[in-house]
């Protein structure tokens, strides 16, 4: 029972499936019906069916025609009207010999727009026709294609040619970038739109084909920056310590990008959506202080614990020796920075000696009270 029940399920699927694949397949319609009928048009001639005008736009991608004759060197072709009975060619393809006696079936690659008719040309046969209906176009010897061609209108009459498409996907909707929800990306979301088979998503540059999905990674998205700022160390302000500071540091977000979206099929592309702005996030500055081996711009190396803003080197020289520093930024998701350098240096530690305090500052030696004698 559980089998059967599976099996009815499968079939139950199935069903609809092929039921949706039907009804995206006879999206448009154009022309007359591909049956037998009791009269036939000779060839040389080229002719446009007024009955059943193109429903919407998109694609006819089959073909179908019942000749009385075989046709040959048979060409067919989607028209629409300049003004009055003055007719263009939109698109053609040619399908060659249609074998007389049944409807014959073609796989064929037409653009077509809303109110466009559907014609055709051959060099040799007849092609079934009825005198009643809406009636057709026609013009003598090969016109396909033609621009603002003149073609004499004819009224009851319907030919066998009948054409079949998809139409373009609907519009899609629902478009949303993260504003700084990830740092090494930008994920752009968007609804599901009716007939497409796959996306292309705009990344403020051009169109990426992103396939059948939902939901894209834009990584190549505008990185986070850092804004560096300008470095300073305290010049004999202490004799415990260098105070380090750094005034006008950031860490940035991303720029932002306005993505939209563009659902296709065969048919073409819909219609593009709404824009959505998005961009990358940063993470939390951090500082790490450096200082050379000795009284020159060289030879750095970290202080450790020195990672804040501001900071007090309380590991600088005792004996007011300078020393060069410089304070290495990062924040996730954005390049590392290194500030400026910049020169400091303690108050050294005074010695007495004979009631005489002689203290070095900035390398020069100064005694208290001064010595006059």
């Amino acid at each position: 029972m559980k089998y059967n029940m599976k099996k009815i399920l499968l079939v139950i699927a199935l069903t609809f499936l092929i039921f949706q694949m039907i009804v995206l397949a006879i999206a448009i319609d154009v022309g007359s019906s591909a049956i037998e009928r009791d009269n036939y048009i000779s060839y040389d001639w080229t002719i446009v069916d007024k009955n059943n005008p193109a429903n919407t736009s998109g694609v006819i991608n089959t073909i179908e025609i019942w000749a009385e004759a075989t046709l040959e060197n048979c060409q067919v072709a989607t028209f629409f009207v300049v003004s009055g009975n003055i007719l263009s060619t939109r698109d053609y393809e040619t399908i060659g010999t249609v074998i007389a006696g049944a409807k014959r079936t073609f796989s064929v690659n037409l653009n077509i727009q809303t109110g466009d008719y559907i014609g055709l040309y051959y060099t040799t046969g007849r092609i079934e026709f009825t005198q009643s209906g809406a009636g057709w176009w026609d013009k003598q010897n090969n016109n396909i294609p033609c621009t603002s061609s003149l073609f004499s209108s004819y009224f009851d009459g319907a030919i066998s040619l009948y054409g079949t498409g998809i139409t373009v996907p609907d519009q899609v909707t629902g478009v949303s970038a993260t504003d700084g929800t990830y740092t090494d990306k930008v994920r752009v979301t968007w609804n599901v739109a009716s007939g497409a088979t796959k996306y292309y998503v705009w990344n403020g540059s051009s169109w990426v084909d992103v396939g059948n999905v939902t939901t894209w990674d834009h990584t190549g998205a505008p990185a986070p920056t850092i804004t560096v700022g300008t470095a300073s160390a305290s010049d004999g302000i202490s004799s415990d310590y260098v105070t380090l500071s750094i005034a006008g540091e950031s860490a940035n977000n991303g720029s932002p990008i306005n993505y939209k979206v563009k659902a296709w099929n065969a048919a073409g592309y819909g219609a593009e959506s709404a824009t959505n702005a998005g961009y990358r996030g940063v993470g939390t500055l951090t500082y790490q202080w450096q200082r050379s081996a000795a009284d020159s711009d060289a030879d750095y190396s970290n202080i450790d614990g020195g990672t804040t803003d501001p900071y007090n080197d309380t590991g600088a020289p005792a004996d007011g020796s300078g020393r060069y520093y410089r304070c290495v930024e990062n924040a996730t998701g954005a390049a590392e920075q290194t500030t400026n350098v910049d020169r400091g240096y303690r108050i050294a530690a005074g010695i007495t000696w004979n009631g005489i305090t002689i203290t070095k500052w900035n390398g020069i030696t100064i005694t208290t009270p001064l010595n006059t004698q």
